[in-house]
Parts: C-alpha cells; sequence; structure tokens
C-alpha cells in the first residue's frame, strides 16, 4: 500500500472514531486518575475497583464533589446517542435450484360452489371466488 493511501486511510479512520464513536472520553482518562488518587488520600483502604464501582453504579450526584465527578469519563452524556451501523454486503455465493416440478401439470379455474339458489347469488353479499389448482 502506498503511502498516501496509508496517510488518507488513518486521516479517515481518526475522523471516523472522533465523530461517530465515544473515544473522545478516553481523553478524560487523566481527570479518572486524579481524581482516583484524591480519594486515595482521604481513603488508604481504597483500591481502584471500589473508586470505578462507587463512581459509576452507586453514585447518584449528591455527594460533595459531584462537579468533579461529572467530568470524569463517561458520566456525561455527550456521546450517549452516537449508535453506528455497519452493513457488510453479502459474501457472493452461487446458488444451483433445480426445478422439481417438471413432470407436473396445472389446470387453473374458478371455484364455483354447487348447489347454490340463484337468489343467493344476486345478492349484494356474495361469498368470496377461490381460485384453485388441480395438478394432474
Amino acid at each position: 500500500m502506498s503511502l498516501i493511501r496509508k496517510i488518507a486511510a488513518f486521516i479517515l479512520l481518526s475522523v471516523y472514531l472522533f465523530t461517530a464513536t465515544a473515544i473522545t472520553e478516553l481523553f478524560k482518562l487523566p481527570v479518572l486518575i486524579s481524581h482516583y488518587y484524591g480519594h486515595r488520600e482521604e481513603n488508604k483502604s481504597m483500591n481502584l475497583s471500589s473508586f470505578l464501582i462507587q463512581h459509576y453504579y452507586y453514585e447518584d450526584g449528591t455527594d460533595k464533589d459531584v462537579e468533579e465527578d461529572n467530568k470524569l469519563p463517561f458520566k456525561s452524556p455527550e456521546n450517549a446517542g452516537s449508535v453506528t451501523f455497519i452493513s457488510l454486503s453479502p459474501p457472493n455465493v452461487q446458488y444451483c435450484i433445480t426445478d422439481t416440478n417438471e413432470g407436473i401439470k396445472k389446470i387453473f379455474g374458478m371455484y364455483t360452489p354447487p348447489f347454490l339458489p340463484s337468489q343467493y347469488l344476486n345478492t349484494i353479499w356474495q361469498p368470496p371466488r377461490y381460485g384453485y389448482a388441480v395438478s394432474v
């Protein structure tokens, strides 16, 4: 692949990732790390998993550092609505269809029910007429 194609592919991939996905939230990781160390100074027994559970599972927005908590990655609804659909073309498959009804002859006609009085057929509310096929 030539250098120009690689550069163009990199630019297009970068534009796609930064506009259609939530990868921009990863730029907030330094805020997450500094916020974790701030909580770690207050409570020495807190580990990373308990910090993440506290801030992403149990957090209700009523504690003293709610402004800092909202600056953490994936806490703001900026990229909540970005959904991406990728449609792949189906593989090129050749189908082999054989006609299994070669020897069957069909006769089509209109079904008329037997023994109906003529007054019944002249009314406005007539029953539906069905087509049928007879295999010979």
